[in-house]
Order: structure tokens, then C-alpha cells, then sequence
């Protein structure tokens, strides 16, 4: 996995959406994870 991120707020979800398909998208290509509460 190359990254993995846990927004915090609402706000940083678009955010952390984002740069997850950034680094996931740059070569070599790989993985990435982001979870998102479901009580935000």
C-alpha cells in the first residue's frame, strides 16, 4: 500500500480523496486506502 489516510472532518475528506487518487495514479502505481467514519 502506498498511502493511507483517516480524514478527520468533513472537510477533509475531498481532500484526502484527492491526493489518495494522486499517489495512487503516480508510477509505479499502487494501492492506497482512506476511511471515512461514518458518523462524519
Amino acid at each position: 500500500m502506498k498511502w493511507a489516510d483517516q480524514p478527520m472532518n468533513i472537510d477533509g475528506v475531498a481532500e484526502s480523496l484527492l491526493r489518495a487518487h494522486k499517489i495512487a495514479a503516480t508510477i509505479p502505481t499502487g494501492p492506497v486506502y482512506v476511511t471515512i467514519d461514518h458518523d462524519l
